[in-house]
């Protein structure tokens, strides 16, 4: 038995931290949009959890697992950590008592709607954490951005740069 590829290893997957739901509004129409691979969604500790991560892992499907505590279960750790081993071409994970082929177009998406979430650190080296929390320069950014595209189409195009000095330069294509 080899170990995985380090290539494929060393990528880690998403847990967003989005109590606003944005983020999984762009992954649903994001990794939902391909009809050929449909979007699995489910809950962790939901009873239909491990049947549709075996499905999405054997047949490489993207998978969102939505309202994530501040802890994971430890049945899908293989998983998140990747900890697969190639037997026949093919690579295979733990998922329970079973072991499932695991197809490298597999990708999971992991949300919290908690604001302020502390993760032990095993879990923040295994994951990649995304906070799509909001801010008030980024709704600064995003109102200006409305206005601007309302009352100046003309302008709309042009980008904005934020200098070290916090003053707002718009700069021509």
């Amino acid at each position: 038995m080899h170990t995985i590829s380090h290539e494929f290893a060393r990528r880690r997957f998403p847990l967003m931290i989005d109590p606003q739901l944005q983020g999984v509004a762009w992954i649903k129409q994001f990794a939902g949009s391909d009809e050929t691979k449909p979007l699995q969604i489910a809950r962790l500790g939901n009873k239909d959890l491990l049947s549709k991560m075996k499905v999405a892992l054997e047949n490489g499907y993207p998978m969102l697992i939505e309202n994530m505590g501040e802890a994971i279960d430890a049945i899908i750790m293989p998983v998140i950590q990747r900890s697969s081993v190639k037997r026949g071409g093919k690579f295979w994970t733990k998922l329970g008592d079973d072991e499932v082929e695991f197809n490298t177009n597999f990708r999971l998406y992991m949300h919290t709607k908690l604001s302020n979430p502390h993760y032990a650190p095993e879990i923040q080296a295994e994951c990649t954490l995304v906070n799509f929390a909001v801010t008030p320069q980024g709704l600064e950014d995003q109102l200006l951005a409305l206005v601007v595209r309302k009352e100046r189409p003309e302008v709309s195009g042009w980008s904005r740069t934020t200098t070290h000095n916090k003053k707002l330069k718009l700069k021509t294509p």
